[in-house]
Parts: structure tokens; sequence; C-alpha cells
């Protein structure tokens, strides 16, 4: 049985798969470069390996002012700062000039894609981003008045992440994908953080297959313990995760992610831990969540955030 919806495969080994590394493909990139390791990777992959040579050019923008990890950091000091009430009017203002400036540099992306889209609605479009972006992609596409229909080429989705806070309609995938015609033979969906090398791919039964090579553990919303494992192999509790395959620093990570586990074999055959879909963010809950998020290197420790004992 065939375990995941889409990979980069070898068209000689599967000469029947709906996403093929054949230089064929017009490549939108929805997310912006978030400056680190992993997705510059990911990216010069789809690039080296998809991206038709004559196909449409990137949108480019000037590159930010500092990088994602100093960003993040950043972001949750003045976080921390507004909640105590220590922050000052001049932070309060660099950080809401930050928030604007992302928004505006989204929407000019968002405008020059669907844009090219509409000009050529039978091209052969390959989308790499988050699924808040790609909701919103679709958003624009309908402010421009398409619909579900009017693309027409064989398009595939390579999607990450979570909805970052974003409140999406419960039928947000199928809504994309109806839009950007998109089958699932060509949708591969990843989960996956900036803080780990290695994407979880999700398989046809709809759960994220955990590689040998990253360790899950499940704790507690403190973060503090392990939470308990059930009889038949479920779990539920905030992910971590350590990465054997991270040298250059703590391969551990903490993070915000509300999962549902199973710590067995999955429906689709394959044996090992996997994470349901149903992930939410603690952030989100009426509490709130009183562990930052991975973005910033004070999550990889618990205890290490300044202030915790």
């Amino acid at each position: 049985m065939r375990p995941y919806a889409a990979e980069l495969v070898d068209p000689a080994e599967r000469p029947d798969h709906g996403v093929l590394p054949d230089n064929s493909w017009n490549i939108v990139s929805l997310a912006p470069d978030a400056g680190n390791v992993v997705g510059r990777r990911s990216s010069a992959r789809l690039w080296t390996e998809m991206a038709r040579p004559d196909g449409i050019a990137p949108f480019v923008s000037p590159p930010p002012p500092e990088g994602q990890q100093a960003y993040m950091a950043r972001l949750t000091r003045i976080r921390r700062a507004v909640a105590d009430g220590t922050a000052t009017p001049d932070e309060i203002v660099a950080m809401e000039a930050d928030a604007a400036r992302r928004q505006e540099e989204n929407r000019r992306r968002m405008e020059y894609y669907a844009d090219r889209l509409l000009a050529e609605p039978g091209g052969k479009y390959l989308f790499g981003t988050m699924i808040a972006l790609a909701w919103r992609f679709v958003e624009v596409l309908r402010e421009k008045g398409a619909k579900p229909g009017d693309l027409t080429g064989p398009n595939a989705i390579f999607m990450a992440g979570g909805s970052k806070g974003a409140v999406l309609p419960d039928d947000a995938e199928d809504q994309i994908l109806a839009m950007c015609n998109i089958t699932q033979e060509r949708f591969a969906q990843h989960y996956s953080m900036q803080e780990i090398n290695i994407g979880m791919s999700r398989c046809v039964e709809g759960r994220y297959h955990v590689r040998p090579d990253l360790v899950l553990v499940v704790l507690d919303e403190g973060g503090e313990t392990l939470a308990p494992v059930g009889d038949d192999g479920m779990v539920d509790g905030r992910a971590a995760f350590f990465d054997f395959t991270v040298d250059g620093r703590w391969g551990g990570t903490i993070s915000g992610d509300h999962i549902q586990a199973h710590f067995g074999t999955c429906a689709c055959g394959k044996a090992g831990p996997t994470v349901f879909r149903t992930i939410e963010r603690y952030a989100n809950a009426v509490d709130g969540d009183k562990i930052t998020c991975a973005g910033t290197m004070d999550a990889y420790v618990r205890g290490f955030v300044a202030g915790d004992d």
C-alpha cells in the first residue's frame, strides 16, 4: 500500500505518480523566506528539480532586516513585556510597524501570483505554502473573480505548517484544492517546524508519520512530564521532538502544539509513531500558552526561559 499522498520520486520508479521532479512546473511560493536553512533547502530543491526554466519568475521582496530566529526572539520578548506592562511605546510601535510591513509584503506576493495564474489558467502550477497562506490566496483569487474550475492545469501542492492562529473554515483544505484544481494524488501535506530538519508526511489515512531519525515526545500541557499513553497506544498532549540530525545545537524542541498521537501501526499499514491531523495551538486556548512557541531558542529546554525555575 502506498503510504504517502505525494513525494518527489524518480519518474522511472513511479511513472504513474502525480508529482514528478521533471522541471515541468511553474513554482508558486506563497510563503515568505524564513531565512532558515531548512526552508531554504526545501525551496532550493523545488526550484532545482521541479521548476520550468521558462516558468513564472519568483516574487522578489526586500531582504528582511533580521533573521527569522532573531525576529521571533524579539517578538517573544516584546509580547512578554506587553503582557506584564513593561513594554515601551517605541517597542510597541516597532512591533506594529513590523506586522504592517509583513502584511503588505504578503498581500503583494498574493497579488503577484494570482495575476499570473489567471493570465494562464491552464498552466501547470506547483504551490509551496502553509494552509493559512493558501487560504488567503484563495480569498485573493475570489476577489479577482475566480471560481473553482477556472484553473484547469494538473496542479499540485506541497503544504506544511499549521494555521498560525488564523481562524479557517472546517472545509478550508477542500476549498483550497477545489479552487487550485489539485487532486489528492498531487497533494503533499507535511507537519514540521523550523527548529527541526525533518518533515513528517501525511499518509492516505490522514496521519503524519514520524521518521526514525526524529523522536516524538508527548508532554503534559505544562511541558513538565510525559503524557500518559493509553493501552491502545493513544496519547494526548504537547508535542516535543528530538532531532538526531541536528549537530550544531541542542536537538530538542518543545512546541506550542496540542496533538493526539498513536504509538503503533497506522491504518495505512506503516508501523511507528504517528500524529493525527487535529493539531491545535495551546496559544489559541482560553488561557493561552504559558510556554513560548518553538520559534525561540529559550523554548528548546524547559526551565531555560527567563523567570522560570
